[in-house]
């Protein structure tokens, strides 16, 4: 393989990483939620309604949208740049 525009590939494979943790980290929220609501149906007492409650709640507040949608945004533009040095690059 030749070597073509290093330092870009280096930044497109950076910016890959990154998306990817933001994208790891912020799925938490997306996989928990649905427990908790089955937990929320099945419970018993009004307490644990509430504390499920507040955990679903706690859950949404620290839940941050942006840091999906900028690693969405990263993962994506790290491959058409990757994908663009490949192409130019006759790889």
């Amino acid at each position: 393989m030749r070597r073509v525009n290093e330092p870009l590939v280096l930044l497109g494979t950076v910016g890959a990483v990154v998306g990817a943790v933001f994208l790891i980290v912020s799925r938490e929220a997306t996989l928990t939620l649905p427990v908790l609501s089955d937990q929320f149906a099945a419970a018993a007492s009004e307490s644990e309604r509430t504390l499920l409650l507040a955990a679903g709640l706690t859950l949404l507040t620290t839940f941050n949208a942006t840091a999906f949608s900028v690693g969405y945004a990263l993962v994506g533009a790290s491959g058409l740049l990757v994908t663009s040095i490949m192409l130019r690059g006759g790889v």
